[in-house]
């Protein structure tokens, strides 16, 4: 590893630990990695060692292993730890304090003792000391004076000066000196420590009884009503004149009452933490006290996803303008669209990486499907709902999360948000109750979206009572709900996306998700039968030699017509996306088969456009059995293309289409009605001149003349409800030639063709 320190000064440090070896002994201890180590054989290969804890477990260690360890700092060696001496040392002190470790007192003092240790040596080598009590007596002075040099800081002065700080050191006795080079002598300069720091009594002097009523007065501190201290105190005096009082009628003495200062004393005893859960809640003091750690250590998009609800601090009119006439009338009730006054429930997803928005849904009350919706368009690129409102940047940021945190709130605990994770191969962690930190950046967003997007808006409730003052939300209410889905996407994407966030290092989300897509990238969804899988609405139908029936359509593939043949069971599973009616889901054994729409023209029409058009083209006729097709096709269109961007956002509110639901369609809106194509148009009266005449196949010289088919069946028209075949339109069989032989050439004929006489 190379280390330049300048451009200027191009000095290289090299270290090579591949040619360090280190020096161990039996009795010494290893720490690697947390485990202890006791070296027991060691070669020119490496050493190895015995786990210390007497399990007899070894492993054996490189030289290179080692010596790398040890560069990293990742490798505790203690010489002699297991010599019985060092045991015996540990007996009185069992932490061997370091001496860096000790307190300022007790390290001045330890030098003290050191520095008449050195001077006694000095003056021992040069025999002018002798170790009796009558020499160090007669060479105290000196030996003082000697001492006083150990205890300066090295520096060398010319000459002393007035206001120098001169050291002082009081003479100790005789005895003192020879017993510091005793303990010096056996264990060094920790020897000298002396336990001057663990002297005193340490227990309480009251009474038993007067403890008993003390600590009961103390515990009236930790109440929810938070009485003060004087209110304590007081109480504690009743306490003890009462006390007092029947101690004199039983002839025993009177209890000391402790003091106000004692009683603080004893009250901060409990700790601050207890003190701050006991009067103010274990929420508010865990929020205070929670140890600010280190960030989470995140490095790829969509590594760690939080999901969360919140309540819109605005109360909207609970219209939407864009989609009223789409909607039926139960299915605005079930939206929570009731015309009056209310607040909204928005799910969100946020990637704790870039701390971008990847996902919301908003909805009259929590639900699990609330969370499927937002895991749904976690995975999808968001651009449409930009689009429909304006925005200015795109919303592009999707792929499939690692990892989903939750709280434990029941939509997150039901089993298609689990499940549905679980086919994703997403991990998921739901947080407990009442612990809002180990969710920490979407409950910041939270207060963000509070203090920047809601204080724009109309309508505000505030987040509590003291903040609201005289503010009445129902006189200011105004927005719909068009307006609140169009400030939520707006803010989102232009603003919050763009603006610099300080737990990104003053970066954009927007900027931290393209550089780490860049490097990382995001895992993607599949295709579209899996998205049917994964998020589609369950439910069952029969199978007819028509397919499968669902919303008046019906679906039909290869394997569903095999099966009609071989099977008497034809009560089929299937799964459909509300937002996609062009095909199925339908399960076959243990497999999944996609089964798409007989007619086309449904692909990415949503159910809620289909419902509506039926609805407008059975109001037309409403006594008609069955409708033609393009009619139909024609009706999609027109409402998709009125409504398109209030769809595009409409789709941001939980639509829960459930089995019970798709049935109630079923029976009321598609139950005798059937989609056919159109007749063929007869003349109009008193048109063009002229008519037609189908033109007969010319046989060329030595063709064969053609073969008479039968007319094709044509059904009768009739009714047609769930299991009736809709009515097919006669269509004239074209004629078609004699079967050849297959050693002879086909002979040509000429195609048929329909020719036109007009005026």
């Amino acid at each position: 590893m190379e280390i330049r320190l300048r451009e200027t000064f191009p000095m290289t440090l090299r270290f090579n630990p591949e040619g360090r070896r280190l020096a161990f002994t039996t009795y010494d201890r290893v720490t690697i990695h947390g485990i202890e180590w006791r070296p027991c054989f060691k070669n020119d290969i490496g050493h190895v060692m015995q786990r210390a804890d007497g399990s007899g477990l070894a492993e054996s260690f490189t030289h290179t292993q080692l010596g790398r360890l040890a560069a990293e700092g990742k490798l505790k060696h203690e010489p002699n730890y297991f010599l019985p001496e060092r045991a015996v040392r540990r007996l009185h002190d069992p932490a061997e304090t370091m001496t860096s470790r000790l307190t300022a007192p007790a390290r001045q003092r330890m030098s003290r003792r050191d520095a008449f240790v050195q001077a006694f040596y000095d003056l021992w080598y040069s025999a002018r000391l002798k170790r009796s009590d009558a020499s160090i007596n007669a060479n105290m002075a000196l030996l003082v004076k000697k001492a006083a040099e150990y205890l300066t800081d090295g520096s060398e002065k010319k000459r002393a000066r007035f206001g120098d700080e001169q050291i002082t050191i009081a003479p100790p006795s005789a005895r003192s000196p020879r017993r510091w080079l005793t303990s010096f002598e056996d264990g060094g300069l920790g020897g000298l420590v002396d336990r001057q720091a663990q002297r005193g009594h340490r227990g309480c002097s009251f009474d038993i009884n007067v403890q008993a009523l003390l600590k009961a007065a103390a515990r009236k501190y930790l109440d929810r009503n938070r009485p003060t201290l004087q209110v304590v105190y007081e109480e504690m005096l009743l306490a003890f004149a009462k006390k007092n009082a029947e101690r004199d009628v039983a002839g025993l003495s009177r209890l000391t009452v402790p003091s106000k200062a004692t009683l603080r004393r004893t009250i901060r005893s409990f700790g601050p933490f207890v003190v701050m859960a006991a009067r103010f809640g274990e929420s508010a003091a865990r929020k205070k006290f929670r140890p600010v750690t280190g960030a989470l250590d995140l490095t790829r998009p969509l590594q760690r996803v939080e999901m969360d609800e919140w309540t819109v601090d605005v109360l909207t009119i609970l219209t939407s303008s864009g989609v009223w006439d789409v909607l039926s009338d139960d299915e605005k009730a079930a939206l929570g669209l009731t015309g009056g006054l209310g607040r909204w429930k928005v799910t969100v997803a946020m990637c704790c990486t870039t701390r971008c928005i990847v996902g919301f849904a908003i909805s009259a009350e929590a639900k699990a499907s609330a969370a499927i919706q937002v895991l749904h368009m976690i995975t999808r690129d968001k651009g449409g709902w930009a689009d429909a409102v304006g925005c200015l940047s795109f919303w592009d940021m999707c792929g499939v999360p690692e990892h989903i945190v939750t709280d434990g709130g029941p939509a997150f605990k039901a089993a298609t948000f689990r499940h549905a994770c679980a086919d994703l191969g997403i991990t998921t962690e739901r947080g407990p109750g009442g612990v809002p930190e180990l969710r920490s950046h979407i409950e910041r967003l939270f207060l963000t979206m509070s203090l920047s997007l809601t204080a724009r808006l109309t309508g505000r409730t505030f987040g509590s009572i003291v903040e609201k003052a005289d503010n009445d939300p129902r006189e200011t209410a105004a927005l719909t709900l068009d307006d609140l889905l169009f400030a939520l996407v707006r803010w989102t994407v232009d603003y919050y996306h763009n603006a610099p966030h300080e737990g990104l290092g003053g970066r954009s989300p927007r900027e931290a998700w393209l550089e780490l897509n860049e490097l990382w990238g995001t895992r993607d969804m599949q295709d579209m039968p899996t998205r049917r899988l994964v998020f589609g609405t369950e439910t069952t139908r029969v199978l007819s030699k028509e397919g499968v029936r669902l919303m008046g359509i019906h679906y039909h593939n290869r394997e569903l017509a095999k099966l009609y043949c071989d099977q008497h069971e034809r009560t089929m599973e299937i799964r459909w996306l509300p937002e996609d009616m062009g095909a199925i889901m339908v399960r076959i054994g243990d497999d999944w088969v996609e089964a798409t729409a007989k007619r086309g023209g449904l692909n990415g029409v949503s159910v809620q456009v289909w419902t509506a058009a039926c609805r407008r083209v059975r109001a037309a006729d409403p006594h008609a059995r069955a409708h033609a097709w393009d009619v139909m096709l024609a009706a999609v269109e027109a409402i998709r293309d009125r409504v398109q961007t209030a769809m595009l956002t409409a789709n941001l509110i939980v639509d829960e289409w459930t089995e019970d639901r798709g049935q109630y369609h079923e029976n009321t809106l598609f139950r005798h009605v059937a989609f056919v194509d159109a007749p063929p148009r007869s003349p109009e009266p008193g048109g063009r001149l002229g008519m037609s005449i189908p033109a007969v196949p010319l046989a060329l010289p030595g063709a064969q003349a053609p073969r008479e088919e039968p007319a094709a069946e044509v059904d009768e028209p009739q009714v047609a409800d769930a299991t009736t075949p809709a009515p097919r339109t006669p269509v004239e069989p074209a004629p078609t030639p004699n079967a050849i032989p297959t050693n002879q050439s086909p002979a040509p004929v000429a195609q048929a063709r329909t020719w036109t006489i007009k005026e």
